[in-house]
């Protein structure tokens, strides 16, 4: 991870922490806080990170299985093709 990608998503986590208020010393919030749940979160997150950048260019590889039989014949039962 580099440093510029390390700092980013260490502003995106900051930035989540700083909205939540401190109360411990009152007995509730000073507004109602929203219900966010750990995948919610996690999408925030990766929002905010890669808001800086288009997403990674990506290879794709097409994986094919031919598999014959015992007497020789095509199996197709066993052959696929498969996309990376």
């Amino acid at each position: 991870m580099s440093s510029r990608s390390f700092a980013a998503l260490f502003a995106a986590i900051a930035a989540l922490l700083v909205t939540v208020p401190v109360t411990a010393t009152t007995t509730h919030a000073a507004f109602p806080l929203p219900h966010m749940s750990p995948d919610e979160v996690f999408y925030k997150i990766r929002a905010v990170f890669r808001s800086h950048r288009p997403p990674p260019p990506y290879e794709t590889y097409t994986l094919v299985r031919e598999n014959n039989d015992a007497q020789g014949y095509p199996d197709y039962a066993s052959s696929y093709t498969y996309r990376i």
